[in-house]
């Protein structure tokens, strides 16, 4: 068995980046600074996040916040069990393909040819299956550390509180923005020190009157357009949200084995099935947005006037 082809020698993996803990994988590197007016980056520029951390520890998890921090718990679980799994593998093949000296040939023709071409394929289907298990480990504890990230939920039931705390830094930020280029426009002695008095860090003081690569000094014009966009986008959803809660919950409509309800705790439109609908009809309501949900026991998507619509429409309900 201690036979090897020169052709087929077994090139070890390098150390599986998966045996990095996953609490590791996902921990924050710190804030990313707000970009400087000319496309760098300022170390000190404040954040507008809706809410920092210092505010986060001292407020008690709402029950949408709750949830999320489970689901963060479930995937760096699951990326730890991966994790242990791919070191375990790895460190198998290892054990494996050190009983074959180095450099000795399979010997062709002799009787321990075929099982020594099986015993080196073992190695290597269990070298390639502890690298998969570590990717696996990476991705799910990425998708840990991405939970939370994507912006204000509806979902949330402090959606209208988070969203105005945003509203607010936006508009500080773009008056700061305006204020910067209207004393640049005047200019004059201590230029810097009434950016500084504005909340312009020194450093970038000194390089935001100097002209980028278009010649523009200050804030640029689409920095200032970017910002009143995410303004306006940001006021229609807490205006919305607003109308939302004031709506009253529509009456469910109930057909022949199924039922169609709003779920204002979840935030959902549920249709419900007293026995397993046909593959047509779910793949009817997965192209009109609806997805199973387990937990529920229904089909379900996010509670808007579309969603219901698009269940009527689903049902055949005219």
């Amino acid at each position: 068995m201690n036979n090897h082809n020169s052709s087929e020698t077994h090139v070890r993996p390098a150390e599986n980046p998966a045996e990095q803990s996953p609490a590791e994988a996902s921990e924050p590197q710190g804030p990313v600074p707000a970009p400087c007016p000319q496309g760098g980056h300022s170390p000190a520029r404040p954040s507008t996040s809706a809410v920092g951390p210092s505010d986060a520890e001292d407020q008690p998890l709402n029950a949408y916040e709750a949830k999320q921090e489970a689901r963060r718990a479930r995937l760096l679980g699951a990326s730890a069990q991966a994790a242990a799994e791919a070191k375990t593998l790895n460190a198998r093949a290892g054990a494996m393909a050190s009983v074959i000296p180095f450099g000795q040939p399979i010997l062709v023709g002799h009787h321990s040819e075929g099982r020594d071409r099986r015993y080196r394929s073992r190695i290597s289907r269990t070298f390639e299956r502890a690298n998969e298990v570590g990717q696996k480990a990476q991705n799910l504890a990425a998708r840990a550390a991405s939970v939370g990230t994507a912006g204000v939920s509806s979902d949330d039931p402090d959606a209208v509180v988070k969203l105005r705390a945003k509203l607010a830094g936006l508009e500080a930020t773009q008056a700061r923005m305006v204020a910067v280029n209207r004393e640049i426009r005047k200019g004059g002695p201590g230029l810097q020190q009434r950016l500084i008095d504005l909340g312009i860090p020194a450093m970038v003081a000194d390089s935001i009157v100097m002209p980028d690569f278009a010649g523009r000094v200050g804030f640029p014009d689409y920095r200032l357009k970017n910002n009143g966009a995410e303004i306006r986008r940001t006021q229609k959803r807490i205006a919305e949200l607003l109308s939302a809660a004031q709506e009253t919950e529509r009456e469910p409509i109930v057909g022949e084995g199924w039922r169609i309800a709003e779920d204002r705790d979840e935030n959902r439109v549920a249709i419900t099935f007293d026995a397993k609908p046909a593959h047509d009809q779910r793949d009817r309501l997965k192209s009109h947005g609806f997805r199973w949900s387990p937990n529920r026991g229904a089909w379900v998507r996010q509670l808007n006037n579309g969603a219901w619509a698009a269940a009527r429409y689903a049902m055949g309900v005219k």
